[in-house]
C-alpha cells in the first residue's frame, strides 16, 4: 500500500516537473514571439565567406572594373604622350616658320642692296655708253675720212686701209659689248624688282604672291603654305587631344570612385577573411545606427552580453526570413564589427541594449 502511494507519488510529481515545463516552454515561445513581434531593434547576423557566390561575384566585378581602370590609364598616357609630341611639334614648327620668314626678309633686303648697286653701276655705265658711242661715232667717222684720202692720195696702201678699218670694227663691237651689258643690267634689274615684289607679297602674311610668279617664288610659296597647313593641323590635333583628355580624366575619376566603392563593400573585403553582417528588416531600420553596440544572449532573451556593434548599414534591398516566424522580409544589410566572428552564429543581436535589460 505504502509502495503504490510512493509511485502515485512520483507520477504527480513528475506530472507537475513536466506540466512546468510545457507551460514555461509554452511561456518562453510566446514571450519570444510576443517580443519579436513588438521588438525592432534586433538584426539577424550572417557569416560571409571568401566562397559566398556574392563574394565570388563582387570579386569578379572588382576586377573588370580594375582592367577598365588600367585600360584607361593606360590610353591616358597614350594621349599625354601624343599631346607632348603634338606640342613639340608645334614649338618646332613655330620657330622654323618665324625663320622662314625672318629669312625672306633677309632676303629681300639683300636684293634691295644688290638692285640700288645695279641701278647705280647701270646709270654709270649708261652715262659712260653714251660718252663712248659719241666719241666713236666722231671719231670713226674722221678716220674713215682720213683713211680715203690717204688710199686716194696713194699714200696709204691697202693694207693699212684694212688695218684701219679692223680698229674701227673693233670699236664698234666695244660699243655691242656695252649695250649688251647693259641689256643684261636691265634684265637683271627686272629680275630682281619681280622677285622682291614677290618675297614681300609673301612675307606680308598672306603667304601668296600676286599674279604670275616665278618658280623660286613658287617654291617659297608651297613651303609657306605646307607649313601653315601643318601648323593647323597640330593645333586641331592637340584641341581635339586636350578635349579627349578631359573627357578620359572625368571617366577615370568616375572610375576611381566605383573602384573605392567595390572595394569598400563589405562582398570585396570578405575575399580576404570571414566577415560578419546583419540583415535589417526595414521595420527596425530607424533603430540601427553606425557605432550602435550589439549584444548576444545565451538562454533566449536572458544573459546577455556584449557582442560588438554595427560598422555601417549598406544600400541595396535585400530578403531574409524571419528569424523566429515562417515569412520573409525585406530590408538592408548591415556591416557588423563583432568581437568574435563566432557571435554571428546566434540567431539574432539586439541593438542599443540587451532585449529585458540585462
Amino acid at each position: 500500500m505504502a509502495a503504490n502511494k510512493a509511485v502515485v507519488s512520483a507520477y504527480k510529481g513528475l506530472g507537475f516537473v513536466i506540466l512546468t515545463l510545457i507551460l514555461l516552454a509554452i511561456g518562453s515561445y510566446l514571450s519570444v514571439q510576443g517580443f519579436f513581434l513588438l521588438a525592432r531593434s534586433w538584426v539577424a547576423p550572417v557569416i560571409v565567406q571568401p566562397n559566398d557566390p556574392r563574394v565570388l561575384a563582387a570579386r569578379t566585378q572588382l576586377a573588370a572594373q580594375e582592367a577598365t581602370r588600367d585600360r584607361l590609364v593606360a590610353e591616358r598616357r597614350e594621349l599625354l604622350s601624343r599631346l607632348t609630341l603634338t606640342g613639340r611639334s608645334t614649338e618646332v614648327l613655330e620657330v622654323l616658320q618665324r625663320r622662314f620668314g625672318a629669312a625672306l626678309q633677309a632676303d629681300v633686303l639683300a636684293r634691295r642692296v644688290e638692285l640700288a648697286q645695279l641701278s647705280s653701276l647701270r646709270r654709270e655705265l649708261g652715262a659712260a655708253r653714251e660718252e663712248l658711242l659719241r666719241s666713236s661715232g666722231d671719231f670713226a667717222t674722221v678716220t674713215r675720212a682720213e683713211t680715203r684720202e690717204l688710199f686716194d692720195a696713194k699714200l696709204l696702201d691697202r693694207g693699212g686701209r684694212i688695218r684701219a678699218d679692223y680698229h674701227l670694227s673693233q670699236l664698234e663691237l666695244g660699243n655691242l659689248s656695252l649695250s649688251e651689258r647693259d641689256a643684261a643690267l636691265e634684265t637683271r634689274i627686272r629680275v630682281l624688282r619681280r622677285e622682291i615684289a614677290e618675297r614681300e607679297a609673301l612675307g606680308e602674311g598672306s603667304g601668296r604672291a600676286a599674279g604670275n610668279v616665278g618658280w623660286d617664288a613658287l617654291m617659297i610659296e608651297r613651303e609657306l603654305a605646307r607649313g601653315a597647313l601643318e601648323l593647323e593641323g597640330l593645333q586641331a590635333e592637340r584641341s581635339v587631344a586636350e578635349a579627349a583628355l578631359e573627357v578620359f580624366e572625368v571617366n577615370l575619376a568616375r572610375q576611381e570612385e566605383i573602384l573605392a566603392a567595390l572595394k569598400a563593400s563589405p562582398y570585396a573585403k570578405a575575399a580576404e577573411r570571414g566577415l560578419a553582417l546583419g540583415f535589417v528588416p526595414y521595420e527596425n531600420l530607424a533603430n540601427v545606427a553606425e557605432g550602435m553596440p550589439l549584444y548576444r544572449c545565451a538562454l533566449g532573451l536572458l544573459w546577455c552580453s556584449p557582442a560588438g556593434s554595427v560598422s555601417r548599414v549598406l544600400e541595396g534591398e535585400t530578403t531574409a526570413p524571419h528569424p523566429v516566424r515562417s515569412r520573409d522580409l525585406r530590408g538592408v544589410m548591415a556591416e557588423l564589427a563583432l568581437d568574435e566572428l563566432r557571435f554571428a552564429e546566434e540567431t539574432v543581436l539586439y541593438v542599443g541594449r540587451p532585449p529585458l535589460f540585462f
